[in-house]
C-alpha cells in the first residue's frame, strides 16, 4: 500500500481543506503550504486543529515565500524528494490547489506534474449543478487507455477487480464471480492480462501473481 501525502496552499478560509476528508482518498501526511503572517498563521493552526480531531495527526507546516515561483517550487520538490526516500519510493502525492495566490498555484501545478500526482480544487456550492462543494480531480497526462477499455467490457471487468487491491493472484482473479460461482477459465484470464499487460495497465509480481502499474493506478482512478 502507498503512504498518501497532501500538499494544501493556506488561503483566507479553512473551509476547503476538509472536503478531500470525504473523498475516497487516503491521507496518511498532510503539508500546509504557508508563510507567517498572522491572519494565515491562525488559519492554518484551525486546519491543523480540525485534522487532528477527526484523525489525520501527521500535519505540518511547509514555510514558503507566496510571492516567489521558485522558492515555492523547490520547497515542495525538496519535501517531495525527502518523503520519496524515506519511503523507498512507494508514494503517492496529492495537490489541493483551491487556495493560494496565482503564483503558488502554479508553482505548485508545475511540481504535481513532475512528480506525476493528483491535482484538484475544491468547487464551490454556488457553482455546482449539485449545489454543493464538489471535489473535482484536474487530469495531468491523457491515459487512452481508458477509453479503449471502455469498449472492452470483459477485460475491464478483469481489470476493475484491482480497484480495492493493487495486486492479486490469479486464483483470485479467476474467482471474479464470486464464492459458489463458476470460475473464469483459464485460457480467458490469459487473454485479459495479456491485454492488459500490453496496455502497460498491470504487470508480473510473481509467478502466479499480478500487480497495478503506476499507470494502472491513475487509470483504475478514472473509471
Amino acid at each position: 500500500m502507498s503512504f498518501d501525502i497532501h500538499f494544501y496552499n493556506i488561503g483566507q478560509t479553512a473551509d476547503t481543506a476538509y472536503q478531500v476528508l470525504r473523498s475516497d482518498m487516503k491521507i496518511n501526511k498532510m503539508y500546509l503550504l504557508n508563510n507567517f503572517e498572522p491572519a494565515y498563521v491562525k488559519i492554518e493552526e484551525e486546519i491543523t486543529k480540525k485534522l487532528n480531531e477527526v484523525g489525520v495527526k501527521d500535519v505540518n507546516k511547509l514555510p514558503i515565500e507566496i510571492h516567489d515561483f521558485d522558492n515555492i517550487y523547490k520547497a515542495v520538490m525538496e519535501t517531495a524528494r525527502k518523503e520519496m526516500k524515506e519511503h523507498n519510493g512507494n508514494v503517492r502525492f496529492h495537490f489541493n490547489i483551491t487556495m493560494g495566490t496565482s503564483i503558488v498555484v502554479s508553482a505548485v501545478s508545475c511540481a504535481a506534474y513532475t512528480l506525476d500526482a493528483d491535482l484538484y480544487y475544491i468547487l464551490e456550492a454556488k457553482y455546482s449543478k449539485k449545489q454543493e462543494e464538489e471535489l473535482i480531480q484536474i487530469p495531468l497526462d491523457n491515459i487512452s487507455e481508458v477509453e479503449k477499455l471502455k469498449g472492452r467490457k470483459k477485460v475491464l471487468e478483469t481489470f476493475m477487480q484491482f480497484k480495492t487491491n493493487d495486486k492479486l493472484t490469479i486464483e483470485e482473479m479467476r474467482s471474479i464471480n464470486g464464492p459458489n460461482k463458476p470460475e473464469l477459465s483459464g485460457p480467458n484470464l490469459s487473454r485479459r492480462t495479456r491485454e492488459l499487460h500490453n496496455m502497460g495497465l498491470i504487470q508480473k509480481s510473481g509467478s502466479s501473481e499480478w500487480s497495478l502499474t503506476d499507470k494502472g493506478r491513475k487509470a483504475i482512478k478514472r473509471l
